[in-house]
């Protein structure tokens, strides 16, 4: 450390000639040009930006089945009401004895070929309803129609797959 210093204090003092202080009293007449204090440094060099971060890989689905690849000929249809959300979305919990008018309920059809495995068969199912007076009919997926109440009554559904008929689904709707 102490080399160091002394090769720095050289070196200062060669580049700006003899001066007071670097070891040797005769002036050249060379002055040093003191630095103000109240001068500002210089701002540092600007930092590069960190690189954009990837977003974070959700975790697997927990408890989730795979999906159905099998297209095997069905042999039997079932449809149920999958589940039921309130007025806000809300998941309900159970199936209540009648929908409220403005709850919506997801009924589902599946299919099951002569092994009793699922299947997505080789067409598309095909659902009929009693009454579309009573509820407005959309589609998550070609297995499952959402039904949002609109009245009070019995609304009878059925399915179709590959000419297999599924069970009739009878729904009480209304408070």
């Amino acid at each position: 450390m102490q080399i160091r210093t002394f090769v720095v204090v050289v070196a200062v003092c060669g580049a700006i000639g003899t001066a007071p202080g670097c070891g040797n009293s005769k002036s050249t007449g060379t002055t040093a040009t003191a630095v103000d204090p109240a001068t500002p440094a210089p701002p540092p060099p600007p930092q590069a930006a960190e690189p954009p971060q990837a977003p974070p890989v959700p975790p697997p689905c927990q408890g989730c089945e795979p999906p159905v690849t099998n297209t095997n000929p069905p042999v039997r249809l079932t449809i149920r009401l999958y589940k039921v959300q309130d007025l806000n979305g809300t998941l309900v919990e159970g199936i209540p004895p009648s929908i409220p008018v403005g709850y919506t309920v997801t009924v589902d059809a599946t299919p099951k070929d002569k092994d009793n495995r699922d299947t997505l068969g080789s067409g598309t199912v095909d659902f009929t309803f009693s009454d579309l007076s009573l509820v407005e009919v959309r589609s998550n997926h070609g297995f499952q129609k959402k039904l949002t109440v609109l009245g009070a009554g019995l609304i009878e559904v059925q399915a179709s797959l590959d000419g297999i008929d599924s069970n009739v689904l009878v729904i009480t709707l209304g408070d």
